[in-house]
Order: C-alpha cells, then sequence, then structure tokens
C-alpha cells in the first residue's frame, strides 16, 4: 500500500480513537453511580434500573472492542502489514477498508469467517489466481 494511503488510514484510525475514548468515560462514571445506589426500591424501579446497567455495561463493551480494533489497526500500519488479510495474505480492497478501516480480513476470508461450511464463490476465487 503505498504512503499517502497508510497516512489517510492512520490519520482516520486516530481520529475514530479520539472519538471513541472521552465516549467512553461518562459510561464509567455512569455505572458506578448505579454501583453505589443503595435505596429502597419497588419491582419496577429495579427493572428499570437492571436494564439501564444492562444498557451501560453493552455499550461500553461495544465501544471498548471497537477501540481494541482500531489500535490494533494502527499496531499493523506501523508493523507494515495493515490492508494484509490475516487469512489468506492477499491484499484487503481499498473500498472495503475505507468503509471498515478496522478490518483485517478480506471479502472472501470475511465469507468464509462468516459461514464455515460454505465456499468462496467461483468468481470470487478466480480473482485470485
Amino acid at each position: 500500500m503505498k504512503r499517502e494511503m497508510l497516512a489517510y488510514f492512520d490519520r482516520i484510525l486516530k481520529e475514530l480513537l479520539q472519538e471513541i475514548t472521552p465516549a467512553m468515560r461518562p459510561l464509567l462514571s455512569y455505572r458506578k453511580a448505579y454501583g453505589n445506589f443503595h435505596g429502597p426500591m419497588d419491582d419496577v424501579d429495579l427493572t428499570n434500573m437492571q436494564y439501564e446497567q444492562q444498557w451501560v455495561i453493552q455499550t461500553q463493551q461495544r465501544k471498548g472492542e471497537h477501540a481494541r480494533k482500531t489500535v490494533h489497526a494502527l499496531r499493523r500500519i506501523k508493523e507494515g502489514t495493515f490492508g494484509i488479510c490475516e487469512g489468506c495474505g492477499w491484499d484487503i480492497e481499498i473500498n472495503r477498508l475505507k468503509v471498515q478501516p478496522t478490518a483485517t480480513l478480506c471479502i472472501v476470508c470475511m465469507r468464509q469467517a462468516e459461514n464455515p461450511g460454505a465456499q468462496g464463490s467461483w468468481s470470487e476465487n478466480a480473482l485470485r489466481f
């Protein structure tokens, strides 16, 4: 991959990381606040609190996973492996990386990972040879 494209993705990924990190802080404080609540509650209040806690935990986990993938992509840029499929070693299409800059698999390998019993289509596999 050309240096200009690597610089583009480096900038995009750093911007994503800057957006994700501050967004996680309010979730952490919200989670701590609910963890310290010990007042009397009826069933509706308890159910509502549990639902909100679960939502906060799931949102925090999604943001944490996205941050982890973003850091991994930045590391791959430094190592010189960004844009190379971890499954087959072929280049990941630039258009795929523009849509999902944290992608580590090409389309063919991603489809095979999502449906392990299926083989890639003839046209997808023919393009590799």
